[in-house]
């Protein structure tokens, strides 16, 4: 019997490539990711953004 066919049979992984370990700016970085955001959430801050700044305006003494 050849050492490959009897390191096969011993060992499950013998002769598997390893898997390519990820890369930490892959991973999501805490809870918080401007990517994960949705498109309606994104106008609801612009809405609420638009308004706060028009009422700063508003009130601004000239």
């Amino acid at each position: 019997m050849g050492e490959a066919k009897r390191r096969q049979e011993t060992d499950a992984n013998y002769g598997k490539k390893a898997k390519a370990q990820t890369k930490p700016s892959q991973r999501s970085v805490g809870r918080f990711s401007l990517k994960k955001v949705s498109k309606t959430e994104w106008i609801i801050w612009a809405v609420l953004f638009g308004v706060s700044f028009v009422a700063f305006i508003a009130t601004r003494q000239v």
